[in-house]
């Protein structure tokens, strides 16, 4: 949730706008009877971003808490479903209610051992983005590692390496003082501010 709240920041800060969506994926193996079953039982779900009033970080953690968690207790209710509730257009080259998917993901990755072979987890390539924006973080022992899938149309290299910089910045400066207003929580630490004005 406080990773969630920093690409709502992010976003927020970028676009201008205090009212958006995000999606995010869940997984419906909630219950020990559905684990031996084979298949993919992941639901897109639709998560309201709702920065108004310049809230505290402390309290757009409140807001993104009651939101994950609301959605949560209506993850049994299909994607499609919802879409085809709100009479939504389906178009091939735009995702419904939300361009920006936010997926965390903190699964313990064990390591497998079969005899006699080497096995090396790769990661996927992404040869097409879904959405306009993809966060996709992961938490290990080593820490929390993310990646940003964009469409290329869209988006620069360059612009993408910035918002992963201002990202991270963001979200040290929310940790380190979760009292601050968010439109006063900085896009870049102390260093970069004094490369790019000396630049």
């Amino acid at each position: 949730m406080v990773l969630l709240a920093g690409v709502e920041i992010l976003l927020g800060r970028c676009s201008g706008q205090e009212d958006f969506t995000i999606g995010t994926a869940y997984s419906k193996r909630d219950r020990i009877e559905l684990e031996p079953i084979v298949g993919f039982f992941v639901n897109s779900l639709v998560l309201r971003a709702d920065l108004s009033r310049n809230p505290t970080f402390r309290e757009l953690l409140v807001r993104v808490r009651a939101c994950v968690l609301n959605a949560y207790s209506h993850s049994d209710v299909s994607f499609h479903r919802v879409v085809a509730a709100l009479k939504q257009g389906r178009e091939l080259n735009n995702s419904p209610l939300f361009q920006v998917m936010f997926a965390f993901d903190n699964t313990p990755h064990e390591e497998l051992y079969l005899d006699s072979l080497s096995i090396e987890r790769l990661p996927p390539e992404v040869t097409r983005a879904v959405f306009d924006l993809a966060f996709g973080l992961s938490e290990s022992r080593e820490g929390i590692h993310g990646s940003i899938a964009y469409a290329t149309d869209l988006f620069e290299r360059e612009t993408i390496e910035q918002l992963a910089t201002q990202y991270t910045a963001l979200l040290w400066a929310a940790v380190a003082d979760p009292g601050r207003r968010i439109q006063d929580l900085p896009l870049s630490t102390g260093i970069e501010a004094a490369k790019t004005s000396s630049g």
